[in-house]
């Protein structure tokens, strides 16, 4: 019988590795290291009579170069599919200070720093990001691309949830950070909600964060708000507009419901402003309701809002 390799395992003629050894030699999780299998197909172990990943000295070398590859900026999806003298002859000849992701490049692989559990190059990304392409196109080439990839790399199993958790939690430090740049602005208050039951509230603030770069002064309610409590702080704030996400989870029936209670105590002239992935499918519109599905849209619905408000 096969034995069942250790730590020490490494006989000369045909060296094996746990994926505990792998993890301290590569500097890469063994989370990491079976995501990475599921996603890409590849490291591609063997496996032991017991059942148990076994890796070889070829796969540490390359997987070394991956890693050192991704701390340069390099991108997991263009790395894993070279072989070793590749990935070699790449690095010698790489300049990280000319090594710099385009935008959509960034949008579609910011997952992949949360595959290889390394926060501090999603941070150090999104941030050079900001920079790069300012609030507006951070917002709808970065920021709500990277909602949808962390929402199918959830469901196809690479990243599991502290992962996601750790990457929302990121992304929100960006979104207030960028905020904190627009205190103390002058125009139209804009109260953002999403109704009862509705329990995300990240999408909201990316709305916030934009309408803030169109000029709006946006306070965000948060999630789970009931209507009697929207229009009190509609009142309170002296709102011009109020605006809500809704998600594919949520209810058509309920949404409905909840928009009636909530035209019913809102003042007349405040239009009601609806987005988020559910928002076509409540049925027909309520008089008074503006369905927004693109960023353009809201950016339009805004200046009209102005415009109305200024004169």
């Amino acid at each position: 019988m096969k034995p069942q390799p250790r730590e020490s395992d490494t006989t000369p003629q045909n060296p094996e590795y746990s994926i505990r050894v792998v993890s301290r030699l590569t500097g890469l999780s063994p989370d990491t290291l079976r995501m990475w299998e599921r996603r890409y197909g590849y490291p591609k172990p063997t496996r032991a009579d017991s059942g148990v990943r076994v890796y070889a000295r070829s796969d540490i070398d390359r997987l070394t170069l991956i890693a050192r590859g991704i701390k340069l900026g390099y991108r997991v999806g263009e790395s894993i599919g070279l072989d070793e003298l590749s990935l070699k002859s790449r690095l010698a000849n790489s300049d990280p200070a000319r090594r710099n992701l385009t935008e959509s490049e960034l949008a579609h692989d910011l997952v992949d720093c949360i595959i290889a559990d390394d926060p501090d190059s999603l941070r150090v990304r999104m941030r050079r990001a900001a920079v790069m392409l300012g609030t507006k196109r951070f917002i709808s080439e970065v920021a709500a691309p990277l909602l949808d990839e962390l929402g199918e790399a959830w469901e196809g199993g690479a990243i599991e949830v502290q992962q996601e958790h750790l990457a929302t939690e990121i992304l929100q430090s960006q979104i207030h950070l960028m905020l904190a740049a627009y205190e103390g602005s002058i125009g139209p208050t804009i109260v953002l909600a999403t109704l009862p039951r509705e329990y995300h509230a990240l999408g909201l603030q990316l709305v916030g964060l934009y309408l803030a770069a169109c000029g709006a002064v946006p306070r965000i309610l948060g999630a789970d708000t009931p209507p009697a409590q929207i229009a009190k702080a509609s009142r309170a704030l002296n709102a011009a507009a109020v605006g809500l996400s809704i998600s594919l989870a949520a209810s058509s029936v309920a949404t409905r419901n909840h928009l009636e209670a909530l035209m019913t105590v809102l003042d007349s002239s405040i239009p009601l402003w609806l987005g988020g992935k559910g928002a076509s499918r409540i049925g027909p519109k309520p008089e008074r309701v503006v369905l927004l599905s693109k960023w353009d849209e809201l950016e339009d619905a805004f200046e009209t809002l102005r415009q109305r408000v200024s004169r």
